[in-house]
């Protein structure tokens, strides 16, 4: 959630929820916070199962730290690391009463709380590497040099908190996500999903492939650099796309050695060979022998992946 001066910004309904005066918005459920992070953030991100050394998580909105807390209770053991973006935070006392709610997570929050009190935001909770990062996440988030493997989109709601949900933020949330990566949140609405699917999460993050012929760039024919649209990085030049055909974008060979990494791909009961981004890992879409000369390759890309700048 997005929450500086909660000193003076806090009510508190009725068995210990805080709400923030500043949107007018609970920080949690008042039917049961833990619950709702276990089945919306947790499970919603196919979580336990996909935990591993290493996992990365980030999180648009800390707020009490329940989600920290409830993904620590989840695997206590395993080594992850867990970024979150959190303009104004609330107190450590603020956050002790809160976990009041839920004995479950108080019962370990002592380390959260013993390092907000010292003004820390980078700490360990037993085996998870915490690291918050305070500010306005339309600035902080564009220059997090990090990529989560889940995200947890945790702000106060969008009609109240429009700010933290704006096309240009999801934007940067698809851009900040590893390859085979995923979001989940409590909201319904049907913008915050179309802005990530704008901005090619399901194709760039997911792998998914779209379908042919729809792509803006599968008929363009303007000379230029095709770039990664996650991280900008050059992919192709103009002059070495064709008419393939098949309905995707096709190029001959990247723009430079190196800016294109392969590897091989045998989803689907088949045997292809996957090219991702050498920058940022974003799914691009794959590479077949039966492309022109001199090359003899077809580069068949997702223009959802594509961005392009002309010459």
């Amino acid at each position: 959630m997005a929450g500086s001066e909660q000193a003076q910004g806090l009510a508190w309904l009725e068995g210990g929820v805080p709400v923030s005066l500043r949107f007018d918005d609970p920080y949690f459920s008042l039917a049961g916070g833990l619950a709702e992070t276990g089945h919306v953030f947790l499970a919603g991100n196919g979580l336990p199962e996909r935990l591993r050394a290493g996992f990365h998580i980030a999180e648009l909105g800390f707020g009490t730290g329940l989600n920290l807390l409830a993904t620590h209770l989840l695997a206590p053991a395993v080594p992850l690391r867990y970024t979150s973006f959190e303009a104004f935070p609330i107190t450590a006392d603020e956050m002790a009463r809160a976990h009041a709610a839920f004995p479950q997570a108080a019962a370990v929050a002592g380390p959260l709380v013993a390092a907000w009190a010292k003004g820390q935001r980078h700490f360990t909770l037993g085996a998870i590497e915490v690291t918050v990062i305070e500010g306005d996440a339309r600035t902080t988030l564009p220059a997090w040099e990090g990529r989560a493997d889940a995200w947890y989109l945790d702000g106060f709601s969008p009609a109240k908190n429009p700010e933290l949900w704006g096309d240009d933020l999801m934007t940067q949330v698809a851009r900040h996500t590893a390859l085979h990566g995923t979001f989940a949140t409590y909201t319904a609405a049907g913008h915050v999903r179309r802005a990530l699917q704008a901005a090619g999460f399901a194709v760039t993050r997911q792998a998914a492939t779209e379908r042919p012929f729809t792509g803006k760039y599968e008929g363009h024919w303007a000379k230029g650099i095709y770039r990664c649209v996650c991280c900008d990085a050059e992919l192709f030049k103009s002059d070495t796309k064709f008419d393939a055909g098949c309905g995707w974008p096709s190029f001959s060979q990247a723009s430079t050695d190196g800016a294109i990494e392969e590897r091989v791909d045998t989803s689907h009961g088949m045997r292809r060979v996957e090219t991702v981004c050498a920058k940022c890992g974003a799914h691009l879409g794959h590479v077949f022998e039966d492309g022109p000369a001199p090359t003899g390759l077809r580069y068949c890309m997702n223009s959802a992946s594509l961005g392009f700048k002309p010459n």
